[in-house]
């Protein structure tokens, strides 16, 4: 923060552009009697154990609606 270079304004305008170009675009939470936070965890050597080349997927739940993943 104290002294930002090229690559960092160039990654906020990035940024910036992506938060306007996706406005329409939310979550829509809802009230729910039995609020669960779920996650789901799935990794694999991606069928090669011998190069190490380990992949990872998650995706995490409040109730009925998505608020974290990687694929």
């Amino acid at each position: 923060m104290q002294k930002p270079c090229e690559g960092h304004w160039n990654a906020a305008k990035n940024v910036l552009r992506y938060l306007k170009g996706t406005q329409e675009l939310g979550l829509k939470y809802s009230k729910v009697r039995d609020l669960k936070l779920i996650g789901y965890i799935d990794s694999d050597f991606d069928g090669d154990k011998e190069k190490g080349v380990l992949s990872s997927r998650y995706a995490m739940s409040l109730g009925l609606t998505a608020i974290s993943w990687r694929s």
